[in-house]
């Protein structure tokens, strides 16, 4: 039954309610979204924290969903997410290049076209925690009402991975023209959501593992350098008052790229 209720949603549905693909575009605009596109395919890496013990596994075989996981290895697949039938899936953020302790030390960078392009994939603007709390315990037909509200307008956001990227591609261009900086990614900036593929991602789509202080930096200033600034690195700008030395031409390059972008949509 659980396996049912996602089966059931719309993905084309959904992609109608969404402000941004509303929108008319002129000839231009459609080009420089087609551009961003490739800009987030090639220099936006999808993102999967994991353990460094779970490392050579993983790499000799796939990142697996909860599911098919040996009987009492830990995950982070909630009550909330079996009965919905999301530990089927494994789960990626897109452009988060940061450590993340409660997930696991280590960042598995992915290929991103075959992921996110890949008919298995959905994609959604947040995780489903982030509007429900406590409830995440309790299946879905057990939630109280707020939380079944939460739960629908949740299901209501999510899309192919294609109509994502279409979607993000779009807000890239708005955020540009609108702020006239290289988009941050962020929840509250360029939100890039959250990545969900349906069954285990084969370990050649693996193409980079960061473990060290030094591979995030490496990580960070390669993301500027194709285009977009991560979040840890905005909060450091923000902290100093200036990015630090080392992103400086990184993101000068970030800059003229986003320029030729606004060029080609005709402002």
């Amino acid at each position: 039954m659980s396996w049912e209720l996602l089966d059931k949603v719309d993905l084309d549905e959904n992609a109608r309610n969404y402000e941004v693909l509303k929108q008319p575009t002129t000839r231009k605009e459609e080009l420089a979204i087609g551009k961003i596109e490739e800009m987030l395919l090639d220099g936006l890496p999808l993102t999967h924290s994991t353990k460094p013990e779970n490392l050579i596994s993983i790499q000799n075989s796939a990142i697996k969903p909860a599911e098919a996981l040996p009987e009492g290895k830990f995950t982070h697949t909630l009550p909330l997410d079996e009965s919905l039938g999301l530990d089927k899936y494994v789960f990626a953020s897109w452009g988060d290049v940061r450590r993340h302790p409660i997930y696991g030390s280590s960042t598995l960078l992915l290929c991103t076209e075959k992921i996110l392009l890949s008919d298995e994939t959905i994609a959604s603007p947040y995780d489903i925690t982030l509007r429900i709390g406590a409830g995440t315990n309790l299946p879905y037909d057990e939630l109280n009402r707020t939380d079944t509200k939460h739960l629908k307008a949740y299901l209501q956001t999510l899309v192919t991975g294609e109509r994502w990227l279409e979607i993000t591609a779009r807000n890239a261009l708005r955020n540009v023209i609108s702020n006239g900086t290289v988009p941050v990614v962020s929840h509250a900036k360029l939100n890039t959501g959250e990545i969900k593929h349906k069954g285990a991602i084969n370990a050649d789509h693996i193409q980079e593992v960061l473990s060290t202080e030094d591979d995030y930096h490496t990580a960070l200033n390669e993301m500027l350098r194709n285009g977009f600034t991560a979040s840890s690195l905005n909060s450091l700008t923000k902290l100093y008052g200036h990015i630090p030395t080392e992103y400086e031409a990184s993101l000068n390059k970030a800059k003229k790229m986003w320029r030729k972008i606004v060029d080609l949509a005709g402002y």
